[in-house]
């Protein structure tokens, strides 16, 4: 069975001479997809029977022979159907608040001798309730191109033997969302299962065959066993031809099955992982990944990174090379600039706002890799890595080393870089200072000021193929993610109050209020900030108008201020008056949980609050609150009044250092948050002198 692929981009079919092929289809720039039996190509031109199209208009062609006719297949008989009932009844037994059964969660992966790679998914389950019926849509993702992806089984089986199966061609394929953002090869097919009530189990098998693999040295699969419901049976199996040798590695595998059960076949070795009647991974509220928490199973061909740094390390220098196109735009950047700092800033801001973010990918080395920077530079578009190609070539032509690192964002899994593999979900950039500093970039925002980068990306580790090593990008100080309020007010003797409302913020956070100050109608600003800051002001609080700096302007602090007045701040007791310190609150809602068995998630940010209250003739503080600190692992708090001159000054600040609240630590960080969520409600007491 042979099948392969012409072209991924058109662009790259260099030949003179016609070329007759019997294609399926050609994928049209536009998305659309023409079929055809016979394509003949010459000058630019495609015939596809007999029917023009320019090669200008053409993505990629798609040929293969035909497939051989597979029958549906059946994962057992009466005995099978009869063995899943029973694990029905015994897991439910365990866990009688389980939304679903997960009956099978078996993986085949076989890789031959010539690369090609065979997986069969086998996936049942009961829909104990609604809440998992969706366990009855079926989609299976693909390269179209190099994979072709067949569903073997899908049907339903009721309580009282009736079962109901899909019909092959039901099985078809989606057109991918987002076309105009995203463009890889990536297409899928979908199915669903019909009449999916709660007390039926849906059963499938999924089958993707690897036909075209652009590498084989770089295969490797992933496997996590378990779920969020109770599992029967969580396998994977992996066959090798004779002679191909696997290497593996588990982790957080029960001490039993943490090596394979390892099988001699008639030229081939199967390696066999299994784990039965798995309890559900109860989840909690902002919680790491799942997947950090459940047993895992990786295995490569490769022994070590030294194949991968090799290949992806090569790929990368070709990319990296800057035509004079780009040096002469470096040089018209930088003209005037007074340091390397102010040099790589004004790079990064321009790589970041004129290069839109579409990801155009149709082959692993321009998925790993990117595509040269010239074609970056000259489209104006790209995905992380064109960005992080293309910037470090610019960079490159001031003598300025920058080498792509590609991660996986701290909002997903864990990756152990100690084993070999090149996971990751994006791509940014370690600059190489002058001063000898390595700074880490991301061109992909295209609001983080020179030298931010996406909170995203902190905290995790990253692997360099130009550097042949391992990392982890640091993460920011607090004050270099800092969200600052500053509150200042006139109350006059019948406690109304002016003033203005002052934001400031840096980092990160900065960037996340240039984004959403630019996706803002203007002429709506003033009605949706004075929603979110009438939040931590009293009742019937008004803001007048609202004034901005350029959000778009990265070499420009950002400023935000606010006019705004309040109709009343002082509450009579008597004689006594008693004000409660506007512009300060705290969302507790991550807290709700008394205690936790997984970490907390957390980012590293300074919350801080000013604000100077200028009292009125004749009205005077008699008692302030307290001050207070606390601190724990990963966070501190403080707070703090003063009188000064009749005006009183209220202090808080909240910093958090870290990703994770571990469970242990969590107690002190639940008890020191609601406290400061109760200091911003404490009261300060005034008097007032008698006119004479």
């Amino acid at each position: 069975m042979n099948a392969r692929l012409i072209a991924v981009f058109v662009c790259a079919v260099l030949v003179s001479a016609p070329i007759a092929v019997f294609a399926d289809s050609l994928l049209l720039r536009d998305g659309n997809e023409v079929s055809g039996a016979t394509v003949v190509y010459a000058n630019n031109q495609f015939s596809l029977d007999g029917a023009g199209v320019s090669g200008d208009s053409v993505r990629a062609v798609y040929f293969t022979d035909p497939a051989e006719d597979r029958q549906p297949e059946h994962s057992g008989d009466a005995q099978t159907i009869d063995r899943y009932w029973q694990a029905v009844r015994r897991l439910l037994a365990r866990f009688p608040d389980a939304a679903g059964i997960v009956l099978s969660d078996y993986q085949e992966t076989e890789f031959f001798s010539d690369g090609k790679v065979t997986r069969r998914y086998h996936f049942a389950g009961h829909v104990t309730t609604p809440a998992v019926r969706d366990w009855g849509q079926i989609r299976a993702y693909f390269d179209k191109g190099r994979e072709r992806v067949r569903l073997l089984l899908a049907r339903t089986i009721l309580p009282d033997g009736t079962i109901t199966e899909l019909a092959a061609d039901a099985f078809q394929e989606i057109k991918q969302a987002n076309a105009d953002v995203f463009f890889d090869q990536d297409m899928s097919k979908a199915a669903s299962l019909p009449s999916v009530t709660a007390g039926v189990i849906v059963e499938y098998i999924i089958e993707t065959e690897l036909f075209y693999p652009e590498n084989p040295e770089l295969f490797q699969t992933w496997f996590w066993f378990g779920d969020e419901n109770p599992v029967a049976l969580s396998q994977l199996d992996v066959i090798m031809p004779v002679g191909r040798q696997l290497h593996y590695r588990g982790w957080r595998l029960p001490v039993d099955t943490d090596q394979p059960e390892i099988e001699d076949l008639e030229g081939r070795t199967r390696y066999r992982w299994k784990l039965e009647d798995l309890p559900p991974l109860i989840t909690e509220p902002n919680m790491p990944s799942v997947l950090d928490f459940l047993p895992l199973v990786r295995v490569a061909v490769q022994p070590d990174m030294n194949y991968i740094y090799d290949w992806l390390g090569g790929l990368q220098r070709q990319r990296l090379e800057a035509t004079p196109e780009i040096t002469a735009e470096v040089e018209r950047l930088i003209a005037g600039a007074a340091s390397p700092d102010e040099q790589i800033a004004r790079i990064y801001h321009w790589v970041q706002q004129n290069v839109r973010y579409i990801s155009i990918k149709g082959s692993l080395s321009s998925g790993q890799s990117g595509h040269p920077a010239y074609y970056t530079y000259r489209n104006r578009y790209g995905d992380c890595t064109d960005k992080a190609i293309l910037f470090g070539a610019m960079l490159g032509v001031i003598g300025i080393r920058c080498d792509p690192i590609i991660l996986m964002t701290n909002d997903s899994y864990s990756i152990d870089r100690s084993f070999p593999g090149f996971g990751g979900n994006h791509c940014i950039s370690l600059v190489h200072h002058p001063d000898g500093r390595k700074i880490v970039l991301d061109a992909t925002s295209t609001v983080n000021p020179y030298p931010s980068f996406s909170w995203m990306d902190a905290g995790v580790e990253y692997m360099n193929a130009l550097d042949r090593s391992v990392g982890t990008v640091p993460l920011p100080k607090p004050e270099e993610m800092r969200e600052r309020y500053e509150l200042r007010l006139t109350i006059a003797a019948d406690g109304t109050a002016r003033g203005r409302l002052r934001l400031v913020t840096t980092g990160d956070i900065e960037a996340g209020w240039r984004g959403f100050l630019l996706s803002v109608d203007p002429n709506e600003l003033l009605t949706i900030l004075s929603g979110y800051f009438g939040r931590m002001m009293p009742p019937g609080t008004r803001f007048l108008e609202i004034t901005t700096s350029d959000a778009q302007d990265l070499n420009e602090p950002l400023r935000v201020e606010m006019i705004c007045t309040v109709p009343q701040l002082f509450t009579q007791a008597g004689e006594l008056l008693f004000l409660l310190v506007p512009g300060s609150s705290y969302d507790v809602s991550p807290v709700s949980l008394e205690t936790r068995r997984f970490p907390l998630r957390t980012q590293v940010s300074s919350k801080e609050t000013v604000v100077i209250l200028e009292l009125p003739p004749r009205v005077s503080a008699t008692s302030l609150p307290p001050d207070d600190a606390q601190s724990g692992a990963n966070w501190s708090y403080a707070s703090s009044f003063r009188v000064s001159d009749n005006t009183i000054i209220y202090e808080d600040i909240f910093q958090e250092t870290g990703r994770l609240i571990l469970p242990e630590d969590y107690p002190a960080y639940r008890a020191g948050l609601l406290r400061a969520a109760e200091n911003v409600r404490r009261r300060i007491v005034l008097t007032r002198e008698e006119q004479p």
